[in-house]
């Protein structure tokens, strides 16, 4: 995989050079220093010099980390693909004997080897070097190896997370003709990883953030002294400290620290979008797959969301609307591939099964798994959830996926739309956005603007009619045009 890699040696000799090397290096310790010499000394709240000295420099680092490792490690992992399609190699790499396993791999780690030497070599041994003064006692809640285990995966999976989305995007700008670059694809990165380096921060500073206890003072007696609060308070220099509090988080009966349970969602995350960018490449280099891979990702993601109980049945809503939810994107994807669609038509009409099934589109089997899953889900994992608010909730995502998948194919079929991305998004903002916030302002608050994905309406019934009513209105209005358009692909397969 590295050594007998072409690709992976081709973009190594690239990126390797003491340059490349030296500058960051330079920036990370310059960033370390600063962070050290800015600590504030621990003057408002009386923390140990060293504590907040380091607490100071981990703060520096996250931030390095982030514009270092996540923001420019996606961007040269783009720019690595988005190269090669602006100077007409791509193609030269998809005709060539290289397997998608070894191209994923050269891009992944070789295009971005300075960001992982960096990463691995600099900036998670300040962190482990900061945390000797973070963890005085060696560990508060838990030991403090066990709080670093849990960062150094989520920042690792967070790079590989952020590498691969890239990746999926470059493959289907591509796969489009569509003239977006490699800054369009960071950018999503950027918002999104404002998010989860937010979350992966406060976790970690919630495990060694310790208060000054005898500034929470209480009465003893009516008129008595004033006493410390908290019960065997940790000792720090003289100095009596206690310690923010953590809830814990439920997955299936495992008791898992914020930290922790975030990591596995990294790690489960990150290793999904591999799996998926290493399909589109092969997709990409003409390998014909069945989509047992898809239905295994449909159900271990459900399994796997559905676990955690944090706040009653929230997340088998969750999962819910992930089913859902996950019939857009590829909706997206293959509306625009009539070809697609007419070589499955004629395999059932040939009764190639076999080949039918491995152009079978994914957004067919996410309906229907969503149709048949549900109901599982609120069987097994409901936790007040009513049967009233469950079928509610249950029409409302059905009604919601027909009509989009409808307008998805509308939108993208229709010669008129110059971008069919752009008119899906407009439609996304006015079915889900602007038309609610309408319908609520003119009818007032319990009306069918409300009935949303969370099915918050749900429990009055003639909303719930009056919300069907209207949206098989629109659904059969949207099936018109649809209908045309397979009929014109059906039409182009006879003759």
């Amino acid at each position: 995989m590295i050594f007998n890699n072409p690709e992976f040696k081709k973009n190594m000799k690239l990126e390797l050079s003491a340059t490349r090397l030296l500058i960051p290096a330079f920036m990370l310790a310059l960033a370390a220093w600063i962070g050290w010499s800015t600590g504030d000394g621990g003057r408002w709240d009386n923390t140990p010099e060293l504590y907040s000295n380091a607490r100071s420099m981990t703060y520096w680092m996250f931030g390095f980390g982030f514009i270092f490792s996540i923001i420019w490690g996606s961007y040269l992992t783009s720019n690595s693909l988005f190269g090669e399609m602006r100077q007409k190699t791509w193609d030269f790499v998809r005709m060539s004997s290289l397997a998608p396993q070894k191209i994923l791999f050269g891009k992944l780690f070789g295009a971005t080897a300075v960001v992982w030497i960096i990463s691995l070599l600099g900036i998670l041994p300040v962190l482990i070097l900061a945390s000797h003064d973070l963890f005085v006692t060696g560990g508060y809640h838990r030991p403090a190896y066990w709080t670093l285990t849990s960062l150094f995966s989520s920042l690792i999976a967070w790079m590989i997370l952020s590498y691969s989305f890239v990746m999926l995007a470059s493959l289907y700008t591509y796969s489009r003709a569509s003239r977006h670059t490699t800054i369009g694809a960071v950018i999503l990165v950027l918002v999104a990883g404002l998010f989860i380096g937010g979350m992966i921060s406060s976790f970690y500073v919630s495990e060694f953030r310790v208060y000054e206890v005898c500034r929470n003072f209480s009465y003893v007696g009516s008129k008595g002294p004033l006493q410390c609060i908290v019960q065997n308070p940790y000792v720090i220099d003289g100095l009596k400290y206690s310690l923010s509090k953590i809830e814990m988080v439920d997955w299936y009966g495992l008791k898992l620290f914020p930290l922790d349970a975030f990591a596995i969602n990294m790690i489960f995350a990150a290793f999904w979008t591999v799996v998926g960018l290493y399909r589109s490449l092969r997709d990409s280099l003409q390998y014909k797959d069945t989509p047992y891979v898809w239905v295994l990702f449909l159900l271990s993601t459900v399994i796997f969301i559905s676990g955690f109980d944090l706040d009653g049945n929230a997340y088998a809503k969750i999962a819910f609307i992930f089913i859902a939810a996950t019939m857009i994107p590829v909706c997206i994807k293959e509306a625009a591939n009539r070809i697609s669609y007419r070589k499955f038509y004629e395999s059932l009409e040939q009764k190639k099964y076999k080949e039918a099934l491995s152009l079978t589109p994914l957004w067919g089997i996410s309906f229907l798994f969503f149709i048949i899953s549900s109901p599982v889900i609120f069987m097994f994992f409901n936790k007040g959830f009513s049967a009233a608010g469950y079928t509610a909730f249950y029409v409302t995502v059905i009604l919601y996926s027909i009509r989009d998948i409808l307008a998805i194919h509308v939108i993208s079929w229709r010669p008129s739309v110059r971008s069919p991305i752009v008119g899906i998004a407009v439609y996304f903002f006015l079915m889900y956005f602007l038309l609610p916030v309408i319908l609520k302002l003119i009818l007032g608050k319990n009306t069918v603007g409300d009935f949303g994905m969370m099915g918050q309406v749900g429990q009055a019934q003639l909303n719930l009619m009056t919300f069907i009513m209207l949206h098989s209105v629109i659904i059969l209005t949207l099936f018109i045009p649809f209908k045309k358009g397979v009929e014109n692909i059906i039409a182009k397969n006879d003759k």
